[in-house]
């Protein structure tokens, strides 16, 4: 019998599989769009408690529509068939695979990776979520040296109490602690990243209990990196989370100021390029394509976390749960979930960091038995408690060890800020120059308010195709007034720019700007007319025009005496007159674009006596 798939795509291949399902690779029929589709296996499909944590995990990431983080596109889920995640295909490689492949990134690529893994984690923090395993597996690296952030398996609501999950070498002393997780979790292990990309390792390891000592008293190693990137590690891996930053939008605004002080205005332009060409370099080698979620070896996402739901892990890399029992403290480790009941399998537990990070993980026939440690009971794992040498993995269709009660201290998200934004130009549009003359550059002036003190992150979009990006503190009922140029392409143009603000709350405005061409006035000049007598042949000396658009000029006269005329071409007026007379003649010359000169001069015809 064929698997089921998802109506309306064409599956190309097989990108990986495990006991949590499988991904494959596959193009919207439609639109051609290439996309990864994960499959949820058939007997978590059959259990109700873990699709109704599956479905609203999608539900939730779907809606986290932003250019950092790798999108859900959809979530399919049909009555009897089974349940699937469209979501977008990335083709690059996993921060993890870059760094232990090629080594320690440059200080510009280290930061550029960091300011768009804030970035991600801060969209997903305004709307409540925490995701609790930020690691070099989940981040991903483009084509075009993009970073996006992705698996969300294990994200939590902000303040929310749940079982501890997460990847060691990078879980927070609150995390470890069984502490409600909060957006200060994300931030600590984004700068323990920021230090494995600079340096090639991460800045703990060891086992469980050492790790545990020390993330939570141990001094990170700042010795081993170079200033300001130090300043960044000290603060985003403070002990206490309220020694943190606020929020990730705090941290890349501080983030963006001393790397711009450190290696001037274009280094995340000169970060983004290296990191292009390390993936390009990657990806010639692997041949690969990097999936969120998927579960190839540079790859570990996790499904685990909310009460009823069944613990597993996608993925090679080793991810710790600690389940805080009445016997004791509860260590079990989850390796690659691609056996089966009876089989062993090993993690490195590292997630690229120090081989000394790691363990196995076994099963039997019988299912899950998860030893425990002598150390008493406590919220926290000591620095003594030392766990099983192969303590059991909890495989999916088992029962998970349920945890004591924790007290919990739920927290709403805190409402996002109401945001306006109001554009102004100068010079202001549209702006009259001369033709010929040089296209004007219009500087924008933009007014971003806001109801909170808030860090925002904005973008101004151009006509002409390019853009730029930055972040911005804005007090309490205040403003901040943010700078951008853009120049017109020629002396008769229109075009337009746009501020875009996309975090805390969107806000944007945009402002039509155009050029108008003006040409110097039409200047006749006519040299005197002679008089004329009737019946005799006249001829006036030719006219000259100058200014408009420089010319030829089309040539006209009126009240002309009766017999002459004048050369549209020339301007000279000639003839034979008719009628004697003093006539006002008007000449008037008119170049290509309409505009108009003219001068009145008199012509006296008599009679010959």
């Amino acid at each position: 019998m064929n698997a089921w798939t998802v109506p309306g795509y064409i599956e190309e291949r097989q990108l990986g599989r495990g006991a949590s399902g499988r991904v494959v690779a596959a193009v919207h029929e439609r639109s051609g769009h290439p996309v990864a589709i994960k499959y949820l296996a058939p007997q978590l499909f059959r259990d109700p408690a873990f699709l109704d944590g599956f479905r609203e995990e999608a539900e939730l990431l779907r809606s986290l529509d932003v250019p950092d983080v790798v999108r859900i596109y959809d979530y399919v889920e049909m009555t009897d068939q089974g349940a699937a995640i469209v979501m977008e295909r990335v083709d690059g490689v996993s921060l993890h695979e870059m760094i232990s492949r090629q080594g320690p990134a440059s200080p510009e690529s280290a930061l550029t990776v960091l300011k768009g893994s804030l970035l991600g984690l801060a969209a997903a923090h305004q709307m409540g979520i925490v995701h609790r395993d930020y690691k070099p597996e989940n981040v991903l690296v483009d084509a075009e040296g993009n970073s996006k952030l992705s698996d969300f398996g294990v994200a939590v609501r902000a303040g929310h109490s749940v079982p501890v999950a997460g990847t060691p070498l990078y879980m927070a002393p609150e995390q470890w602690a069984g502490a409600p997780a909060t957006p200060a979790t994300d931030i600590y292990a984004a700068s323990a990243v920021f230090f494995e990309c600079l340096t090639g390792r991460a800045p703990f390891s060891g086992r469980l209990d050492k790790l545990a000592a020390q993330h939570e008293s141990a001094p990170v190693p700042l010795q081993q990196v170079e200033e300001p990137m130090g300043d960044l590690i000290a603060w985003g891996m403070e002990k206490d989370p309220r020694r943190r930053p606020v929020d990730a939008l705090e941290f890349v605004a501080e983030l963006d100021h001393l790397a711009s002080e450190a290696f001037g205005a274009y280094w995340e332009d000169r970060g983004r390029s290296q990191l292009r060409e390390r993936a390009l370099a990657l990806l010639a080698l692997l041949g690969g394509i990097a999936i969120a979620g998927g579960e190839g070896s540079a790859q570990a996402a996790s499904f685990f976390g909310r009460a009823g739901r069944r613990n597993m892990a996608l993925g090679a890399a080793a991810v710790v749960i600690l389940g805080l029992a009445a016997g004791g403290t509860v260590y079990a480790l989850t390796g690659n979930n691609s056996t089966s009941a009876g089989s062993s399998a090993s993690g490195d537990g590292s997630g690229g960091g120090a081989p000394d990070g790691t363990g196995s993980a076994s099963s039997t026939g019988a299912g899950s038995s998860t030893p425990t440690t002598s150390a008493s009971p406590s919220t926290k794992p000591s620095a003594s408690a030392t766990p099983s040498a192969t303590p059991s993995a909890t495989l999916p269709g088992t029962t998970p060890t349920t945890a004591a009660a924790t007290p919990t201290a739920t927290t709403a998200a805190t409402a996002a800020p109401k945001l306006s934004v109001a554009l102004s130009s100068s010079p202001g549009s549209p702006d009259a120059v001369a033709c010929g003359g040089s296209a004007p550059t219009f500087t924008l002036t933009g007014t971003v308010s806001s109801t909170q003190a808030t860090t925002i992150s904005y973008t101004w979009k151009r006509s002409n195709g390019t853009s730029s990006s930055g972040t911005a503190h804005v007090g309490a009922g205040s403003s901040v007034t943010l700078h951008d140029s853009l120049a017109a392409a020629s002396t008769s143009w229109k075009g337009s720019d746009a501020l875009d603000v996309t975090s805390p709350a969107a806000a944007s405005s945009s402002l039509p700007l155009s050029v108008t061409c003006t040409y110097p006035a039409v200047a006749v000049s006519v040299s005197t007319p002679p008089d004329g007598l009737v019946g005799a042949t006249y001829e006036a000396a030719a006219p000259s025009a100058s200014g408009g658009d420089g010319g030829p000029y089309t040539w006209s006269a009126t009240g002309l005496p009766p017999g002459l005329t004048i050369s549209s071409s020339t301007g000279t007026i000639s003839g034979t007159p008719s009628t004697q007379g003093n006539y006002s003649v008007t000449i008037s010359a008119k170049d290509a674009h309409g505009d108009t000169g003219s001068k009145t001069e008199s012509i006296s015809i008599s009679v010959i006596q």
